[in-house]
């Protein structure tokens, strides 16, 4: 393989200038990242007959406080409701699968103080949980509900011949009548090629 000298000199060069870039960069803040919960889920009967739940309440800023949901699929459903301590102030529910480059939706409690979102997904999902300003108490549920069969509730693909009469009746005279007409055709063909060929070897 042929090396590209002219990429390794641009390669070297940029190592070389990006010392003083990097010690500078050192010297600015990163940025604030939100901090992580994973969601422990449990059965919670009194309040819900199916699924599991989970409680959170805490404070939030515009950096945000982020939370795990695992185990999710396509047929799982979810359902998140977040609470404002001041319908004034809004705060904002983003919500992403673990593997999308942006966040897919967000929700925000503004106008009503609470807001309910509902979603399936395959794979972990994250909640992000955001004032608009400052620091604000929230308190934040998850519900995640029972997979749903879908092929429990599709029909069968195969009948029993008494469900087929009952959908689409039994077979009509009509149908009969066509039977018994192509049989005695076949049965009058047969018996002419039979009568034919007896009649050409007793010419011979």
């Amino acid at each position: 393989m042929r090396t590209n000298y002219r990429a390794l000199i641009c390669l070297l060069a940029l190592s070389l200038s990006a010392i003083p870039i990097s010690q500078a960069a050192n010297d600015a803040k990163e940025p604030k990242k939100p901090p992580l919960t994973e969601v422990k889920l449990q059965e919670h009967r009194k309040l819900f007959k199916v699924g599991k739940s989970a409680f959170y309440r805490g404070k939030a800023d515009e950096v945000g406080v982020a939370f795990y949901i695992k185990g999710l699929g396509i047929n799982t459903p979810v359902a998140m409701v977040l609470e404002g301590s001041d319908p004034s102030s809004p705060m904002t529910l983003q919500l992403m699968n673990d593997y999308s480059p942006n966040w897919d939706r967000t929700v925000s409690t503004e106008g009503k103080g609470a807001v309910t979102t509902r979603f399936r997904t395959e794979g972990p999902a994250v909640a992000l949980v955001k004032s608009s300003g400052g620091m604000q108490p929230y308190r934040l549920a998850i519900w995640v509900g029972p997979e749903v069969k879908v092929f429990a509730s599709a029909p069968p693909p195969f009948l029993t011949q008494e469900e087929y009469r009952k959908r689409h009746g039994g077979f009509s005279r009509w149908y009969l009548l066509g039977g018994v007409v192509l049989v005695l055709a076949i049965a009058t063909f047969v018996w002419m090629r039979k009568r034919k060929s007896a009649g050409v070897s007793a010419e011979r």
